[in-house]
């Protein structure tokens, strides 16, 4: 493992335990990765600069488990290495309902890395029955900044 991802790692176990920040572990071990994911979801009649997604969830494909919590829509976390849906998110104002979605694309964690999964945006009938997902795994670059922006004693 790098120094530049311990220091992170360092960081955030440090945020776990001070702030409410949401992490999978108050431990980061050998075979964790740290992740980053900025998701927006808005109703289908809403305008698109609009964002509701409140939280998140991620499920791990191999164990059924998921990470996450209903605190931010700009997800830092720790997890196991593994492949990964994102399962749920929260919409806000809370109380308003939760998304679900747990299909293709997947996103890849690998232990001892900076895994940026990028910009995921949905669209959501008011039934929450239609879920469309119209962008996933994009904009990195600009998902790195909103993080490093958020939590720049990590960086």
């Amino acid at each position: 493992m790098n120094v530049y991802v311990r220091r992170l790692i360092s960081a955030l176990l440090f945020c776990a335990v001070f702030s409410t920040s949401s992490f999978a572990a108050d431990e980061v071990k050998e075979n964790e990765g740290v992740l980053i994911i900025d998701v927006h979801a808005r109703f289908s009649f809403q305008n698109i600069s609009e964002n509701h997604a409140l939280g998140l969830w991620l499920t791990n494909a191999a164990t059924g488990k998921s990470y996450g919590g209903s605190t931010d829509a700009l997800g830092l976390m720790v997890v196991p290495e593994g492949v990964y849906c994102l399962d749920q998110v929260e919409m806000s104002p809370q109380g308003m309902g939760t998304m679900y979605f747990c299909k293709e694309p997947y996103i890849k964690v690998v232990r001892g890395k900076l895994n940026n999964a990028g910009r995921w945006s949905f669209v959501i009938d008011s039934s929450f029955r239609n879920v469309e997902l119209k962008e996933s795994l994009a904009a990195p670059d600009q998902t790195l900044e909103l993080v490093k922006k958020k939590y720049p004693d990590y960086f």
